[in-house]
């Protein structure tokens, strides 16, 4: 009876031994379950502000479009305005050329019609 007993003691050492390992992986599975929950949360904190600045980003850049689309607009209509003030600038150039070889051919009428008033004029003075 004597070695039942001491078997039955051996066991319970284990089994106690065996309750102490369980009991110490219970709470390491409690920590790294804490543990976890603390590192999900930290995760989320940071997806938050990554998606928050991400906003913000979008945010600076569509202002930034439309600034650059104002300033596009501007320079399309400066270049129109140019245009119109180039064709402006060629029909003036035309139009003075054409008046400039009005008044050259007028000119010589001029100085015939000049001439032929002052050979009358001596004419009639003398």
């Amino acid at each position: 009876m004597a070695q039942k007993e001491q078997t039955i003691s051996k066991l319970n050492q284990e089994i106690n031994q065996f309750q102490q390992e369980i009991s110490k992986l219970k709470k390491e599975i409690s920590k790294g379950k804490n543990q976890k929950k603390s590192v999900d949360v930290g995760a989320e904190k940071v997806k938050n502000d990554l998606i928050e600045k991400l906003k913000q980003q979008v945010t600076a850049q569509q202002q930034q479009i439309q600034s650059l689309q104002g300033q596009y607009n501007q320079i399309v209509m400066n270049q129109h305005k140019n245009s119109d003030l180039q064709n402006l600038n060629q029909q003036q150039k035309v139009t003075i050329s054409g008046l400039e070889n009005k008044i050259a051919q007028l000119q010589s009428l001029a100085s015939i019609g000049s001439h032929t008033l002052n050979k009358w004029r001596s004419k009639m003075y003398n």
